[in-house]
């Protein structure tokens, strides 16, 4: 007979900060909000997750300047004495949904090994 232990924490503790919970409220609504509440990533349970837009001006081909938004992570965590981590996800505004909470999973899982 085979016994197993069965761990009832959660491998996943990282959170969203609460300017990531409330651009979730004011883009999608009360469902939104709950979702990106219960969301989890990474490893560490005193990470939080905010989601940044940074908009940088580009020089075009013809002397003129194009407005540029990029979309980043933006990774604290009060317990270290080390600055915040921003890890860049996407060329453009993404906007919330499930694909950038996925990505946001995948990203998170960079972050802990570069934390270890």
């Amino acid at each position: 007979m085979l016994v197993q232990n069965v761990n009832s924490t959660n491998s996943f503790s990282g959170r969203f900060s609460e300017k990531t919970l409330k651009m979730a409220y004011n883009e999608l609504g009360n469902e939104g909000y709950k979702i990106a509440k219960k969301f989890r990533a990474g490893k560490n349970k005193h990470d939080k997750i905010t989601v940044v837009y940074d908009t940088t001006p580009r020089r075009s081909m013809y002397h003129g300047e194009i407005l540029q938004t990029d979309t980043y992570i933006e990774v604290t965590n009060h317990t270290r004495k080390k600055p915040p981590l921003r890890v860049f996800l996407a060329n453009g505004k993404l906007q919330f949904s499930t694909d950038l909470l996925e990505l946001i999973t995948k990203k998170m899982a960079f972050v802990d090994k570069l934390n270890k």
